[in-house]
């Protein structure tokens, strides 16, 4: 599937910036998907992280299904993967539980975002803070100060957010980040899933010019057939080596696996991997709007029909079919409306030759 490579003809910018005299323009890492910090009942006597994966929010789970999944994990050996993904995916099914989505796309459970306001997402104020599971990213954080200057804050936003709302939720963000620093513009960084979601805010807010320069790494502008291929559920082949680079990336890993191939042949994985998404996760995320927004258009139109009804999804739909129909076809155009009229240094980062 095309993912708009034709926008990768942008140049890089130069990145001169419009800085005002008390220093360099704030950075606003704007990351992939499922990097935000999710919780129930956050800032009370029963607060929970229910995402990031943690060993405290993962293991009790886990220890449950011990007997069932060792029972399993001997059975695979001899090729018999039913009673593993069964145990695997009643444990994961319970593990994401508190992710599940109502039919027009909203939590069924009160989650939290932490940190919501810029004033708690600067990178010193997490790792102060002891955020560990957030503040892990402030290596990526120096190297961008290092490249721009300026503080550094990290983007949070629903796992449910569909990229229309998310436009608004980052809008509202950097009118904080401006405020709190004195600012009249910042720099986005964007990763994947991140990306799309700036080529999304500058389709809707780019006219307000508060950026000068929006890095968009390996962007998923237009969707992903990754994505597509797992809903349309036909028995698809993982790329493990892609997928492990993809891994690498997100979580800003230099170290090299490429020896886990050579040890084990992961492609064995692929049918109880595919069976694990669907008995565990696709429950629990079918209404999810951040993964439909990950759809190219083509395939957003069959897999909406199958899967959406048009009733009782109706409100779903109704953003799903605005981000596919009216802003995913312009987006080309909205980029090069961002540079060229709105002052924004747009630079696209491929992962040429890896997806």
């Amino acid at each position: 599937m095309a993912v708009c490579i034709l926008l990768t003809a942008f140049p890089a910018a130069a990145f001169a910036t419009d800085r005002c005299a008390c220093g360099n323009d704030p950075v606003i890492v704007v990351p992939g998907y499922t990097s935000s910090s999710l919780y129930l009942h956050y800032g009370t006597p029963q607060e929970e992280q229910i995402w990031n994966l943690t060993a405290e929010n993962t293991l009790p789970v886990l220890l449950k299904y011990v007997p069932q999944l060792a029972k399993g994990i001997g059975k695979a050996f001899s090729g018999n993967w039913n009673t593993l993904v069964k145990g695997l995916s009643k444990a994961c099914a319970e593990r994401f539980e508190t992710l599940r989505m109502n039919p027009d796309g909203s939590s069924v459970y009160p989650v939290s975002v932490y940190p919501d306001r810029a004033e708690d997402a600067r990178m010193s104020t997490l790792k102060a803070r002891g955020r560990s599971s957030i503040s892990q990213r402030r290596k990526s954080a120096r190297r961008l100060r290092t490249l721009w200057g300026g503080s550094c804050f990290h983007l949070h936003c629903r796992l449910a957010a569909r990229q229309v709302d998310a436009a608004k939720r980052l809008d509202d963000f950097i009118q904080q980040v401006k405020a709190l620093t004195g600012h009249q513009k910042v720099n986005l960084h964007s990763i994947s899933h991140g990306g799309q979601l700036v080529g999304f805010y500058l389709f809707y807010y780019g006219y307000k010019q508060d950026v000068n320069n929006a890095v968009l790494n390996v962007p998923a502008l237009c969707g992903s057939s990754i994505v597509a291929d797992l809903l349309y559920n036909e028995g698809i082949s993982f790329d493990e080596h892609t997928l492990m680079q993809m891994v690498q990336a997100g979580f800003v890993m230099e170290n090299d696996f490429d020896w886990l191939f050579d040890l084990i042949p992961l492609d064995m994985l692929d049918e109880p991997a595919r069976a694990l998404i669907w008995e565990g996760l696709w429950p629990i995320l079918r209404y999810c709007g951040s993964v439909w927004d990950l759809l190219p258009e083509a395939d957003y139109r069959v897999l909406r029909d199958r899967y959406l009804d048009p009733v009782e999804n109706a409100a779903l739909i109704e953003k799903l079919d605005e981000s596919h129909f009216q802003v995913m076809p312009q987006m080309g155009e909205s980029l090069r409306r961002a540079r060229n009229e709105y002052g924004v240094n747009v630079s696209i980062m491929p992962a040429l030759g890896t997806a």
